[in-house]
């Protein structure tokens, strides 16, 4: 239901069902009642009707998270939802509570959206950054970790919590955690914006979402899987290398000029070059450059080549980059 008052109350009704009030919907209600603090005669009738009208639960919006239970109970909880919006039509939003129902709908029928019925699904509403800032509680060294985490959980935050916390950042490691699906169905619509309601278990399981304003999938193959870990390195360390890249070349350009008393233009040239042809002038030229230094630029040129490969970097290469590029001053 929608359309509740502003200054509703919050209430959290348990999900479990006795048995008798699977079959008699009337039983549903007085759960709800019971648990709402609404005192009912013994043998009185109270429908869905008397539950949304009744003056102790006009300010109320109560929130029943039914997705773990079994199909007959999400089933009763969807039907009560559904008669509770049937019975509060007429009443205005101050009069009435709101019920609000969260199931898996893969084994249960979905009641029709009407004007006092809001069907909501949990589609599109993670997106990557949302991600990014769930993984940013979890401290990494490794500044490529977070990003290779988010190109494979994606929406799934219960994997990226598993693999922040024990994956050992290794693609061997990947096998523990990441469940492969190579037979996937295909959505009806592969765009974004549309509920693919064609194929509601699929969703369910989780083997795709809207993501990044497209459908994706959960990774299907090893090549995927690789693939995934190659886009969240490209993310985090390309950037990072140019930045060293520029800091290295302010390092270099005094050299030039005072050392090898190189003119301004060919100083300002020869620092502006990417790393492989930096190292590479540096070398034809005969410029020594300090240990350190030649140390992470030669580093970074090896990890730069191994991206421009779609080759995955290795965490402990990873880690060299980052200590030789440490103790080099950057």
């Amino acid at each position: 239901m929608h359309g509740v008052a502003d200054d509703a109350e919050f209430r959290a009704v348990p999900a479990d069902l006795p048995p008798d009030a699977l079959r008699n919907p009337e039983l549903v209600s007085i759960e709800v009642a019971r648990h709402l603090g609404i005192a009912i005669p013994p043998g009185a009738r109270f429908g869905s009707g008397d539950l949304v009208g009744h003056p102790d639960t006009d300010a109320n919006l109560v929130f029943v998270d039914a997705r773990d239970t079994d199909p007959p109970t999400r089933r009763a909880w969807v039907e009560f939802a559904s008669a509770c919006a049937s019975a509060g039509v007429s009443l205005r939003p101050g009069d009435r509570c709101a019920v609000t129902i969260a199931v898996t709908p893969a084994d249960i029928a979905v009641p029709d959206q009407d004007t006092n019925l809001r069907i909501l699904w949990w589609w599109g509403v993670l997106g990557p950054l949302d991600i990014d800032v769930w993984l940013s509680q979890y401290s990494h060294p490794n500044q490529a970790r977070p990003a290779m985490i988010a190109e494979v959980a994606r929406w799934d935050l219960d994997l990226a919590t598993r693999l922040a916390t024990r994956w050992n950042g290794t693609r061997e490691g990947l096998a523990h955690f990441v469940t492969l699906a190579p037979d996937l169905p295909v959505p009806a619509s592969k765009r974004s914006g549309i509920f693919p309601d064609s194929n509601l278990l699929g969703w369910t399981h989780g083997w795709f979402e809207s993501w990044a304003g497209r459908v994706a999938w959960i990774p299907t193959c090893e090549d995927d899987l690789d693939r995934r870990l190659w886009s969240g390195q490209i993310r985090a360390i390309y950037p990072w290398l140019e930045e060293f890249r520029a800091w290295a070349g302010g390092r270099i350009a005094p050299l030039l000029r005072n050392k090898y008393r190189l003119s301004p233009h060919v100083v300002e040239e020869t620092v502006q070059l990417e790393l492989g042809p930096l190292l590479a002038r540096c070398d034809d030229e005969g410029y020594k450059l300090p240990y350190e230094l030649r140390d992470a630029l030669r580093k970074a040129r090896r990890t730069r080549n191994d991206l421009a490969h779609f080759t995955v970097v290795s965490p402990a290469k990873v880690a060299e980059l980052y200590d030789a590029a440490a103790r080099a001053g950057f």
